[in-house]
């Protein structure tokens, strides 16, 4: 849900001290922004507060920095990065631009198990990727899950409100000592999307790393789940090119 004011052509506009106020906090709240880099809440935040009081302290936006994907539009993108950079065993990076940068995702991609049974659709795509964003001044693995929408009545709860009332496992991941246990950050018309915070994410790519598999149960309706194993093969190769290239791309905008 797009957050943002459509500001009429025709309004007054602030003068004097308050525009100064309104320009000291659409500079905050771009700050706090950023330093979220692409997260979801750096997203959610662009989109509410951001768009709202910058809008009103008729300040235009700066050049986009930020990898819209896969929160893209208002909507969530499941459509992946158009670049096929390389294969790392069970794993792709695919890459896509952002303005005059080029942001690098992890990817693996299958169809998840549905138990008997259950009358859902047959086939459902699911989507598990990593990308390595600077959160706070640092250096970070995000970890994202997408599961298509397969059928309309799927993920209600996780969709009905900002704050769902929904149980904590939607989404259920473990690895030998690693588990994860969390509902879908936002969902669209075609899918939802599970963002983890940066503790988990950098547990699971650890154990990914190290040659673990990662299995994921999904619920997205009463009485239905989706299985589906994250495999380790290819993963430690592929994040340590994931990093390269986001150190190759950091090296490219510092001498623009």
């Amino acid at each position: 849900m797009q957050l943002g004011v459509d500001i009429s052509s025709s309004r007054v506009p602030f003068r004097g001290a308050a525009a100064a106020s309104l320009s000291d906090k659409c500079g905050k709240w771009r700050r706090i922004a950023d330093r979220l880099g692409e997260t979801f809440a750096g997203v959610r935040l662009r989109q509410s507060m951001v768009a709202r009081t910058c809008a009103f302290a008729e300040q235009a936006p700066p050049e986009e920095t930020v990898w819209s994907w896969p929160w893209a539009r208002g909507e969530i993108d499941g459509e992946l990065p158009p670049r096929l950079h390389g294969h790392f065993g069970a794993w792709t990076i695919r890459c896509g631009a952002s303005g005059r940068r080029e942001r690098c995702a992890l990817v693996h991609e299958t169809e998840a198990n549905i138990q008997p049974g259950n009358g859902a659709a047959g086939h459902v795509r699911m989507l598990t990727h990593f990308v390595i964003d600077e959160i706070g001044g640092h250096e970070r693995v995000l970890w994202r899950l997408y599961v298509d929408r397969a059928e309309p009545h799927w993920f209600a709860d996780a969709s009905s409100s900002p704050q769902p009332s929904v149980s904590s496992d939607m989404v259920r991941a473990h690895s030998g000592a690693v588990m994860v246990r969390k509902t879908f950050d936002d969902c669209g018309r075609l899918g939802c999307l599970m963002e983890a915070e940066v503790g988990a994410a950098a547990r699971v790519a650890t154990r990914l790393s190290d040659g673990g598999n990662l299995q994921l149960d999904v619920r997205p309706a009463p009485g239905l789940v989706l299985t589906q194993t994250v495999p380790a093969a290819g993963f430690r190769p592929g994040l340590s090119e994931l990093l390269r290239l986001k150190r190759q791309e950091q090296r490219a905008i510092a001498v623009k």
